[in-house]
């Protein structure tokens, strides 16, 4: 390969970098999640009844970067290694399941939530792969059922 050649894939390279830290950088949000308003309302059975099913046109439709605010019933608590996240359920305790990674001002009330306490949570909707995800999560609701 000539030097030439070197430089221009060098030149390319460099620029797809570039362009995929600014488009990253552009797409994120900065959102008052306490002080936003959801978008989309939903019960954790509805959404993952419409991520189990596998229809892709209903998939597609959930656009992410939008905020959800989605009622269901806590699966788990997690408040390992700096991350403070929530696993919610359906009515079915059956995978898919909805993670939702909260704010770290929201510790103290996930410390007390426990399995099968009814929850309203709101937060960013990434996406879905095995799981729905939700990011900068936030409690609006919570309701022990013992």
């Amino acid at each position: 390969m000539s030097k030439k050649s070197k430089i221009i894939v060098g030149a390319m390279a460099l620029g797809v970098v570039l362009a995929l830290v600014l488009s990253k950088g552009l797409a994120t949000k900065d959102i008052d999640m306490l002080n936003s308003t959801a978008e989309v309302e939903i019960t954790a059975e509805n959404l993952l009844s419409v991520l189990g099913e596998g229809n892709q046109k209903a998939i597609d439709s959930l656009k992410s970067e939008r905020v959800f605010e989605v009622a269901g019933w806590v699966k788990e608590t997690n408040l390992m290694n700096g991350r403070i996240t929530v696993l919610l359920k359906g009515n079915e305790d059956l995978p898919p399941y909805i993670i939702c990674d909260m704010m770290p001002h929201q510790k103290k009330a996930v410390s007390q939530l426990k399995p099968n306490d009814s929850v309203k949570i709101k937060g960013i909707f990434k996406g879905f792969l095995k799981d729905a995800v939700f990011l900068d999560c936030i409690i609006t609701f919570s309701q022990t059922n013992d």
